[in-house]
């Protein structure tokens, strides 16, 4: 697919780094994110930590599915990243010598398809910006015994805040979701939790609807198909991309998992609380 104009633009002006100090300071905030696009598919790191770091809105996105054949994100770019969100509210010099910096916490944080590792959690987990996230997105970011900690006090730090939470295709088990459950109970504005492409059982998606009904904000909740749904064959602890292409079991009712929640909810009395295994049409802005 042909670049855009502005695409090709963006990875000309960031291919320079000596010259950045002195073109930051009159860029306009709506080119920001093309530039640290740029940056990032450039393997430009320094770029990547100076653009974020006087990062002009309260939003940050970055990351997304890779196309066949495309290289993962650079290690150099996403550690550069983290580091300028966590120094970011920090480091007033940029303030004192520029007039502008990420001086104002971030509320929505994106960080999907970036292979972050335990290290690069537990570092995020520190930032000042975690106890005023209100979206926080760590999909396809594989998660495991080793990270568990940093997740716990990422939300942890966020729970009097966070209103959209998206762990979609995190690799998240019954073992892994079990012990995070706690902390996702505690978040008091949680409004929406996505946990779509999860190998997760039925008896898992039981103990996680009967959370979220202690949550008193929560209105939506994006569910995995169970694990005992698919055809025979599927890997112990299958990827998001598997749980995606293997086919579901015709022979069982697809609408038993749904009425089994639902009669969950029913008991717990949270009628006004949306369960959904539609991923295509799943919209998290409805659950305001």
């Amino acid at each position: 697919m042909a670049l855009s104009l502005l695409s090709l633009c963006a990875k000309e002006v960031v291919s320079d780094h000596s010259s950045s100090p002195h073109w930051l300071r009159w860029v306009p905030r709506e080119l920001y994110g093309p530039l640290l696009e740029a940056s990032f598919a450039g393997c430009r790191p320094l770029a990547v930590g100076e653009l974020v770091q006087r990062w002009p809105e309260r939003r940050l996105r970055i990351g997304g599915r890779r196309k066949q054949g495309q290289r993962p994100p650079s290690r150099l770019c996403v550690q550069a990243l983290l580091l300028a969100v966590v120094r970011g509210l920090s480091d007033q010099r940029l303030v004192i010598d520029e007039g502008f910096s990420l001086s104002q916490p971030l509320e929505v944080l994106e960080l999907p398809y970036l292979s972050l590792s335990a290290a690069d959690l537990s570092y995020l987990s520190c930032s000042h910006h975690a106890s005023t996230l209100q979206q926080l997105d760590l999909s396809e970011n594989r998660l495991d015994a080793h990270t568990l900690s940093s997740v716990r006090r990422l939300l942890s730090q966020a729970s009097g805040s966070l209103r959209h939470l998206s762990l979609s295709g995190c690799g998240l088990s019954d073992d892994l979701l079990g012990p995070l459950l706690p902390s996702l109970g505690c978040c008091s504005s949680l409004r929406s939790l996505a946990l779509a492409l999860n190998p997760l059982s039925t008896a898992g998606l039981v103990k996680t609807v009967r959370m979220v009904t202690r949550v008193p904000s929560m209105r939506q909740l994006l569910y995995p198909n169970p694990l005992e749904e698919y055809q025979p064959g599927l890997p112990e602890l299958p990827s998001s991309a598997q749980l995606l292409d293997w086919p579901l079991d015709e022979s069982k009712d697809i609408n038993a998992t749904s009425s089994l929640l639902n009669k969950v909810l029913k008991d717990c009395g949270r009628s006004d609380i949306v369960l959904t295994c539609d991923l295509l049409n799943y919209e998290k802005d409805s659950a305001e």
